[in-house]
């Protein structure tokens, strides 16, 4: 079938590429996609010669992505364990902040600490800024940089301030995400409070007595 029916394909293919070749520049970008094909074109018409032969390489492509995605991981992080190590690193760094920090030091520390385990920036891979902060949340050691949910979004704008914060450019801008939170942390230093103590109050006030199960996140 190959034979019959992509052979004589090719093979018309291979005869215009070879009209072609003497019509352009050898260095031209056309003169060199031509030269490239036609040096690989035994490889290329292989499978007409073996039916069991895949036709294209993407078993090959996809078998290979795995490391692909690994590669910018690894140029900061050294292996695919990296990002924990980092992770334990930024872990540490938090928690042996000086008793009685300043908020902007904690506040530059747990930022840090966020960006750093984020997966743009190689750290660990499907961790945004909400998620990254809700993951030092979970570890309890961070009191400044919040998790910013839909609850937290709908608690703020229906406060009757000028202050509003949208949600797809919570997910969208890290800029965005921060001045939001940095603007949330002014607000909870005049009222007193930390923002972790806020987000636990926004949090029991949406919360019903069944935990929802959609829940938009950053």
């Amino acid at each position: 079938m190959r034979r019959a029916k992509s052979k004589p394909i090719l093979d018309d293919i291979r005869a215009y590429l070879e009209r072609e070749q003497s019509q352009v520049l050898p260095k031209s970008p056309e003169g060199q996609a031509i030269a490239y094909t036609l040096s690989n074109w035994k490889a290329l018409v292989r499978y007409c010669e073996d039916g069991d032969l895949e036709i294209d390489n993407n078993g090959a492509e996809r078998s290979l992505r795995g490391i692909a995605v690994g590669r910018k991981n690894w140029m900061f992080f050294g292996s695919n364990n990296g990002g924990w190590h980092t992770a334990q690193a930024q872990f540490s760094a938090v928690i042996h902040l000086p008793v009685g920090s300043p908020p902007s030091v904690c506040i530059a520390a747990e930022r840090t600490a966020s960006r750093t385990i984020m997966g743009s920036n190689g750290g660990l891979a499907g961790l945004g800024p909400k998620q990254a902060r809700n993951f030092w949340q979970c570890l309890g050691v961070t009191q400044f940089e919040i998790p910013l949910d839909s609850r937290i979004c709908a608690w703020i704008n229906a406060l009757p301030s000028s202050f509003r914060v949208s949600p797809n450019r919570l997910y969208n801008s890290l800029p965005y995400y921060e001045a939001t939170m940095a603007h949330i942390q002014a607000i909870c230093e005049k009222a007193e409070v930390l923002p972790c103590e806020f987000d636990a109050a926004v949090f029991a006030s949406a919360d019903s007595d069944e935990w929802p199960e959609e829940d938009e996140v950053f």
